[in-house]
């Protein structure tokens, strides 16, 4: 299997992140598989109860890729920066305060979009606005 994933990956340069991606959905697997002979009707209980999971949440992941897909093939940079300029007044505060709550991940993560912002002439206060209403 190595030698197959090996040829298969730019001469095989990424086989083991290809392993290291596949192992815990494999790993995964073959537990299922193995409760499966041992415990039919719990592992089918499991199966079920994933697939309940699996149905509660496909339509708000669908609705926040759709979101996103909007956002970046409509809202540009210049933009944005346009809403959070110094002059921006209630509708710069506005965004700011809706883009803090419904920002998520890590903090560290915003920090470069937030200089780009600011080099762009984002006002210090609509980003402290954003980072402040990020943390509620």
């Amino acid at each position: 299997m190595i030698q197959v994933l090996k040829k298969g990956h730019k001469n095989g340069k990424n086989w083991k992140s290809t392993i290291r991606f596949l192992a815990f959905p494999a790993i995964v697997l073959v537990i299922y598989l193995i409760l499966l002979t041992l415990m039919p009707d719990k592992a089918i209980l499991a199966f079920k109860s994933c697939g309940n999971i699996l149905r509660s949440l496909i339509l708000p992941l669908c609705l926040v890729f759709a979101v996103m897909l909007l956002l970046n093939l409509f809202v540009k940079p210049a933009q944005i920066v346009r809403f959070l300029g110094t002059g921006a007044g209630v509708k710069g505060l506005l965004l700011a305060v809706a883009a803090g709550l419904i920002s998520a991940g890590p903090i560290y993560a915003w920090y470069p979009l937030l200089k780009d912002l600011k080099e762009k002439g984002a006002a210090n206060s609509l980003l402290a606005i954003f980072l402040y209403n990020r943390a509620v």
